[in-house]
């Protein structure tokens, strides 16, 4: 089974990103968690009780309230990677900074709609971000359970007019 996880404070975001599943991916199984407010503590927090609901599963998939799903070969493409060996698929953070898209050497995949082997994610100690250093947030959500793990990291593309 593939549960697509969404944590979020916004009922009509959800809504959004919600139909883009049931239409593109109508096989998944989504599980919401209400947060008190933005922010990648909070997101940490509604991802581990997401998880315990979410237990047993073959891939899970973190899914931010503001992403939608635009293709029918969205849930196809990462199913393959895994197939492939890949324990987590991503895309790499679209913000142009390199601190959270390098860390510790390793390239790692954004939180934003991040797809896990359900072995690997219920392996993560934590979804937690790490607290600023120098100014700055080293460890967003999720960043730690990428780190030692085989990821692929998929490119950004944008095919529509500028």
């Amino acid at each position: 089974m593939v549960a697509v996880l969404i944590a979020s404070a916004s009922v009509e975001l959800v809504r959004l990103a919600e139909a883009s599943l049931l239409k593109f991916a109508p096989s998944a199984r989504i599980y919401i968690e209400w947060t008190k407010g933005e922010g990648a503590w909070e997101h940490a927090k509604a991802i581990a009780r997401l998880r315990a609901r979410a237990y047993g599963v073959d891939q899970a998939i973190l899914f931010d309230d503001d992403a939608v799903v635009l293709s029918p070969n969205w849930l196809p493409t990462l199913q393959r990677y895994h197939a492939e060996g890949y324990d987590i698929v991503g895309g790499i953070r679209s913000r142009r900074d390199i601190t959270q898209s390098v860390v510790e050497g390793q390239i790692v995949p954004h939180a934003h709609c991040l797809s896990f082997r359900g072995s690997v994610f219920q392996a993560v100690e934590s979804f937690s971000a790490r607290p600023p250093v120098n100014g700055f947030v080293q460890y967003d959500t999720a960043v730690a359970a990428c780190l030692g793990r085989r990821c692929k990291v998929l490119s950004f593309r944008f095919n529509g007019p500028v």
